[in-house]
This record gives C-alpha cells, sequence and structure tokens, in this order.
C-alpha cells in the first residue's frame, strides 16, 4: 500500500479555501484525480482541526445562570422526574449536561424531593400502627400495654418527620465535605455547590423506590394474616432491592466524582478510597474515645 502525504493534503485544501473554493469541491477534485476517499476524508479532518485550534471558543460567564444551567434546569415537575430517572439510566450523559448547571437551591429542591415520599410512608405507618392498637383494644376490650396515647403518638410521629429531613440533610452534607476532602487531595476541580448538585441527583429516585417499598409491604399488612406476609416482603424482596439500590449508588458516586472533577476513573475510584480511610479515621477515634470512658468509669 503506498505512504501518503497527508500534509500535501491538507496545504491542497488550505490552497483551495485562499481561492474561495470549498472544502466539498477541493475534496471531489481530490476524488476524479484517483485519490483514496478514506484518505481525503482524513485530510479534511485535518484541516478542520487546525481551523478550529486557530478559533478561539468563548468563554462561559461564572454567573450561575450560564446558558448551560439555563438549558438543564428542569421547568417543570414532569421534566424534574425524568431529570432524576435519567440520572439512573443515562448517568453518564446526565452528569455531563448537568455539570456546573446547578447551584444551592437546585440542591436544596433535589434533598426535598428525596425526603417527602419517605415522610409520607413514615406518617402512613404511625397511622396504620395507631389503627391496629386501637383495633386490638376493641377486640380484646382491654387496654394494649404498649398503647400510647394519641397526643404522645402525634408528638412522636412529627418529630420523626422532622427529624428525618434534618438528618438527611445533614448527613448529605456530611458526607459530601469528607468526599469533596478527598478529591481535593487527588486536586479535583470542582467546586463544592457543583459536587453537591450532581450527588443530590442521585437521591430523589431512590428514595421513591424505598418508599414504594415500604407503602407496598403496608398493604400487604393490611391483608388477613398479612403480618407474615409483609416481613417476608420487606425482609428478602426490599432487602435485594434495597442492597441493589446501594451498590449502584456507589457507582454513581463514583461517576458524578469523575464529571465533577474532571477525574479520570482511577483518580475517581481513589477519591473514594480515601473517603473509607476517612470513614475508618473516625469510626476508631470514636471508638477510642467510648474505650477510654469506659476505662475511667471502670
Amino acid at each position: 500500500m503506498p505512504k501518503y502525504n497527508l500534509d500535501k493534503l491538507v496545504d491542497y485544501i488550505k490552497a483551495c479555501k485562499r481561492k474561495g473554493i470549498s472544502v466539498e469541491t477541493a475534496k471531489q477534485e481530490l476524488l476524479k484525480a484517483g485519490w483514496p476517499v478514506s484518505i481525503v476524508n482524513e485530510a479534511i479532518s485535518r484541516y478542520n482541526a487546525e481551523m478550529l485550534k486557530q478559533i478561539k471558543m468563548p468563554k462561559l460567564p461564572k454567573s450561575s445562570r450560564t446558558l448551560k444551567a439555563i438549558q438543564a434546569k428542569p421547568e417543570s415537575f414532569k421534566a424534574r422526574v425524568k431529570l432524576y430517572v435519567d440520572t439512573y439510566f443515562k448517568p453518564i450523559q446526565t452528569f455531563s449536561m448537568q455539570n456546573k448547571a446547578g447551584n444551592t437551591r437546585e440542591i436544596f429542591i433535589n434533598i426535598w424531593h428525596s425526603y417527602w415520599p419517605l415522610a409520607i410512608v413514615i406518617f402512613l405507618s404511625f397511622i396504620f400502627l395507631n389503627a391496629l392498637i386501637n383495633s386490638m383494644e376493641a377486640m380484646f376490650k382491654q387496654n394494649i400495654p404498649i398503647a400510647l396515647p394519641n397526643w404522645l403518638i402525634s408528638v412522636v410521629m412529627f418529630s420523626s418527620v422532622i427529624g428525618l429531613f434534618v438528618a438527611t440533610v445533614v448527613s448529605f452534607f456530611f458526607f459530601q465535605a469528607l468526599l469533596f476532602g478527598a478529591a481535593k487531595m487527588l486536586k479535583g476541580k470542582s467546586s463544592f455547590v457543583n459536587q453537591c448538585y450532581l450527588a443530590s441527583l442521585t437521591m430523589p429516585f431512590s428514595s421513591f423506590v424505598e418508599a414504594a417499598t415500604m407503602f407496598v409491604t403496608l398493604l400487604i399488612a393490611l391483608l388477613p394474616f398479612g403480618a407474615f406476609f409483609a416481613l417476608f416482603f420487606f425482609e428478602i424482596v426490599g432487602g435485594i432491592i434495597f442492597n441493589a439500590l446501594y451498590l449502584y449508588l456507589i457507582v454513581l458516586n463514583v461517576m458524578y466524582i469523575k464529571e465533577a472533577h474532571e477525574f479520570s476513573w482511577g483518580k475517581a475510584i481513589g477519591t473514594f478510597l480515601i473517603l473509607l480511610g476517612f470513614v475508618a479515621l473516625i469510626v476508631i477515634l470514636v471508638v477510642a474515645i467510648f474505650l477510654g470512658i469506659a476505662i475511667k468509669t471502670a
């Protein structure tokens, strides 16, 4: 096979352009002269690449409302649901589109959408438990020892619902702070807000699946002799669903770290290994503190 000089072809295309002749016309002339189509296309690709290097691309403004943010921001609840689903089923494309497109407000919106499905299930669980206790009291015509006053049940219920939101927010930002520190140790380029925004996109869908599983468990428990089947469903089926979600969340975490910090796959995985080191150190410190207290009080 003869060796073709692509530089001469590129120079020919440049000369044609200086004379006002289009690239397509130059291509047709080369093909008529007997040049292979693959060689001509490769020369045109090299010519286009050289031309693009000479053109300075405008930078996006640093404002949070960049063109990319406007394009990527969901404008309706339906669009937001689609975004959450795409995060799970098209993660690479979604993280690429949403990178640097979020802000603090969007983070809290995503956290809210990961919270309310579970809050509703917790609320329904308390109602179901209270109704079950009342029905048992009516059936046996005596007070159930574990029964609580209605006002106390209401306090516990609302405390659990509010506590869930506080715990969700605190644990999310604590985990992201550790992850951000690990990424910065590997010279990550993302801001904390951008990393948190991509991370928050992974929360609503998994939360909805967990809430749906718990809701189905409640429905099964309402059936005659449903308590056993509800326990079986939650422990076996629910366990499989929850474990699968948690494992996939780890994969998604690696993906958004890679996209946010412009890492290779190796660095993205390394970030999580450093995070595990942080967690292990915290656990060791906590255990050491409690052991020290136990020894002193012994």
